[in-house]
């Protein structure tokens, strides 16, 4: 195709002898057709489509970064707003012609769980069923879960069991390689809860969607909830082998038990850190970028660092990075201090004492004096992020009658 095009192009534009029309493998920029990686990218977008960041009913981006409601949501679907309820587009709306049982709308709390068995009827697989019949219709569910988990290759039993799997332990891989910065890491907008190696506990969370409650909901609605969930299989489990005289079931069931025993350890240990920044009710800048905010989600009021996001090693800013900005911010601040405590203007001194700070993590903020006759000046300095306290602003007053005004402005983070 690509070939073709280029033959095209020569010809129209009489470029015969000056420009060749092969193509070398390397610089096809038509992308060849791939089964796999074409069905992960319709997951993807499954994905978006659930947390609300697109739509099958509408092009472009929905929601990335304004708050959301199912009524915010809706009047984007409606030309006019606020005059169709969600109920009244739920009964009404069909999809290009096919009529579904229906719409589909985004996850209400911004929390999609991964279990690896069937647990809740709320887990990703259930709401890509349900996202599947909105789009294609009930009626071919199970050809195109068939098509899709065909197409995926992961180890499973079940269609839905290789679609789960491939959730479990591939999604947000692949995810991160999609939002990766070269030569800067990786930028997922879907974070991942992870428990730990036994596949405990885990979660997506839309970034753009992120509320300083969301951890809190997460923890009570469905971290505990899957711990209740172990506590009751772990006791079927016991009880299946009290009674049971079929020593394979036996046998089954004590292999099950013992899995659910460490999942639900996992859970509990999970929990301990998960709590300390759920009550911090931690809030984010988009302005910051993943890397920082990666970091300040984990990091606790009291400033302890509890890692409960996947791949955080590889994702987040690095502590070296953080200390590396504060000290050459502080370096520039000082040096920048120097000309301003000895500012003379009519023969007078301005006096301004430094505030002290409390350092945590990196973020920035400049002091702006503005002093007449004088010009602007700009001290750029660091603060603590979501935490620092201005501790002291001390300002001398001028022999002179000098006006002047000192205000903070504060700036987007480094990222």
């Amino acid at each position: 195709m690509k070939k073709k095009l280029n033959s095209i192009f020569i010809d129209a534009y009489g470029l015969q002898g000056e420009v060749e029309e092969n193509v070398e493998e390397r610089d096809v920029t038509v992308r060849k057709a791939d089964l796999q990686r074409d069905i992960k990218s319709l997951l993807s977008y499954a994905v978006g489509c659930m947390f609300g960041r697109y739509s099958t009913y509408k092009d472009g981006l929905l929601f990335a970064g304004e708050p959301y409601s199912l009524q915010t949501f809706v009047d984007k679907m409606n030309d006019r707003p606020g005059t169709i309820s969600a109920e009244e587009l739920q009964c009404a709306y069909r999809n290009e012609g096919v009529v579904v049982d229906e719409m589909f709308f985004p996850d209400e709390d911004n929390v999609i769980p991964i279990t690896d068995e069937e647990y809740l009827d709320d887990d990703i697989v259930s709401r890509l069923c349900a996202w599947l019949k909105a789009v294609y219709g009930a009626d071919t569910l199970e050809a195109n879960l068939d098509y899709i988990a065909k197409a995926l290759g992961n180890k499973g039993s079940t269609s839905r069991e290789i679609i789960r799997n491939y959730f479990l332990n591939d999604f947000f891989k692949d995810h991160c390689q999609t939002y990766s910065v070269t030569g800067s890491g990786k930028r997922p907008i879907y974070w991942l809860f992870d428990s730990g190696k036994q596949n405990g506990f885990k979660a997506l969370v839309y970034l753009h969607r992120y509320t300083p409650d969301t951890i809190g909901n997460l923890r009570i609605d469905y971290l505990h909830k899957m711990q209740r969930v172990y506590e009751s299989e772990i006791n079927r489990m016991q009880d299946m082998m009290d009674h049971s005289e079929n020593a394979r079931e036996v046998a089954a069931a004590g292999k099950r038990k013992d899995k659910l025993a460490k999942q639900l350890k996992e859970c509990r240990e999970y929990d301990e850190k998960i709590s300390h920044l759920a009550l911090s009710r931690i809030e984010l800048d988009l302005d910051d970028g993943v890397k920082v905010n990666y970091r300040k989600l984990q990091t606790a009021q009291d400033g302890k660092f509890y890692e409960v996001l996947a791949d955080s090693k590889n994702i987040m800013v690095k502590e070296k990075e953080i200390r590396k900005n504060d000290r050459r911010e502080w370096e520039n601040a000082k040096s920048l201090d120097k000309g301003m405590m000895m500012s003379r203007r009519h023969g007078s001194v301005l006096n301004v004492h430094m505030p002290m700070i409390r350092w945590h993590t990196a973020s920035s903020a400049v002091i702006v004096f503005k002093m007449k006759p004088m010009k602007m000046r700009w001290i750029t300095i660091s603060l603590v992020s979501g935490l620092s306290v201005i501790e002291n602003i001390v300002t001398g007053q001028p022999r002179n009658p000098m006006i002047w005004h000192g205000y903070w402005n504060l700036c987007r983070r480094i990222t």
